[in-house]
């Protein structure tokens, strides 16, 4: 239950910090702090206030005894519900799902669990370091910046329909900050959809896009933003793609990836009636396309 699927969220003061290490979870929610396994509803203790988590973490990087000693000490827990701390250490760090640490490296014996248990507790210090500091930083806006963002920039004499857009996000691990209306405006019009993953630099993934229609014409285009999961900067960066039709041709219906990657600029075909051209500013986890529809 150590797994790697990291979920750090810092989704402005409501939900502070989640920690999830496969089906086991770390989380804090109006300065109150739990740890529970996922799909074990029995499984659900609460730490006794922020300093335990703080605790529990240093223990961990003791390893197993220091993890039980300082359950069985009952400052990290207000609970055990009558168990002991070693029952209470195997419910939360069973070897189960090891195997998920990350796809290239499988845990297969006790030593390596405990290997990890201590590396967690490390980068629990570590991240729960980095929440105060964000906190403190941020306790004064509630305003995010955006790690994804496609904004549309409209210099030509027709408003476009919104065909359909959708941002493919957890629910609480991200957060849509600009959504488009329905209507992208002539001359001038913009419209957006941004969304932002809190300390991105850990973890990511998700997909957002927009479609807009000529009313005219009936011709449509789209971009989408894909974002493949990434931990700590590991795996492919999110990169972007593209798609239009026509009446009655749905050849390029389907988004493609543009040649030359998520820094080159495309341009779509003249046959759409204007020109659209996007320009991405593409980093390894976060992209900003701006993309500009002109006659």
């Amino acid at each position: 239950m150590l797994a790697v699927t990291l979920a750090l969220l810092l989704l402005s003061l409501a939900v502070p910090l989640i920690l999830a290490f496969g089906e086991t979870l770390i989380w804090g929610f109006n300065d109150q702090w739990f740890c529970e396994v996922a799909n074990e509803p029995t499984t659900l203790y609460q730490f006794v206030d922020a300093t335990a988590v703080k605790e529990f973490a240093q223990a961990m990087t003791g390893g197993k005894d220091a993890v039980i000693t300082a359950l069985d000490a009952g400052d990290i827990f207000t609970t055990l519900d009558g168990n002991s701390g070693e029952l209470v250490y195997t419910l939360l760090f069973s070897t189960d799902s090891l195997s998920y640490w990350t796809d290239e490296y499988v845990v297969v014996n006790g030593a390596d669990l405990m290997d990890k248990i201590v590396d967690l507790g490390e980068w629990m210090l570590e991240l729960l370091a980095a929440y105060a500091k964000n906190v403190t930083t941020n306790s004064t806006s509630n305003v995010a910046e955006p790690d994804f963002q496609i904004q549309f920039e409209n210099f030509s004499p027709t408003s476009l329909l919104v065909g359909e857009w959708e941002c493919d996000i957890d629910a609480v691990l991200g957060t849509i900050i600009t959504s488009p209306s329905g209507m992208l405006q002539s001359t001038g019009g913009v419209e957006s959809l941004a969304w932002y993953q809190t300390l991105s630099v850990i973890a990511v993934d998700g997909e957002g896009f927009v479609e807009w229609v000529d009313p005219n014409t009936g011709y449509w285009f789209g971009v989408d933003i894909h974002v493949p999961y990434q931990m700590f900067g590991i795996r492919t960066a999110p990169y972007y793609r593209v798609a239009y039709g026509f009446p009655n041709n749905s050849s390029n219906a389907h988004f493609f990836k543009p040649p030359g990657g998520p820094s080159a600029v495309y341009t779509f075909p003249q046959e759409l009636g204007y020109n659209i051209t996007v320009r991405p500013v593409a980093a390894h986890t976060s992209l900003f396309l701006t993309v500009t529809i002109s006659p």
